[in-house]
């Protein structure tokens, strides 16, 4: 009969710290929705007032009241067009409002870097020059 032998055992070297495999990167445009916090940190941190109707949908106006950003996960009136989130601007001059305002809707694809970097223009206090 013959004999066996246990195997061997790694051991673990009290200065070395366990390894973990590099992340997978892709292009942001491929990356998937994410983590809303990293957009709606934005608003907040520029800020706009925010509104919740505690089962999931949030909702931020900016301070001037004209430009509205809702992420709306539970909302049954988004979630047939596959829209996930609406940024809408309404100009205050009631003879413009048609020309001037306009919305921005994202699916729950996009991901939440690149509405982050779109609220981060909205939300710039520098603004833009009108003849740019």
């Amino acid at each position: 009969m013959s004999e066996t032998t246990p195997a061997a055992t790694l051991e673990h070297a009290e200065d070395s710290e366990p390894t973990m495999p590099p992340p997978v990167t892709v292009p942001v445009y491929a990356a998937g929705a994410g983590a809303p916090d990293l957009a709606l940190d934005r608003l907040r941190d520029a800020g706009w007032i925010q509104y919740a109707n505690g089962i999931g949908d949030v909702a931020y106006r900016s301070p001037d009241g004209s430009v509205r950003a809702e992420f709306a996960p539970e909302s049954r009136s988004a979630l047939p067009r596959g829209v996930l989130w609406e940024v809408a601007y309404t100009d205050p001059d009631p003879y413009t409002k048609n020309r001037n305002s306009w919305t921005a809707h994202f699916s729950d694809h996009v991901p939440a870097e690149a509405i982050a970097s779109f609220l981060a223009t909205l939300t710039d206090p520098t603004g833009l020059e009108l003849d740019r």
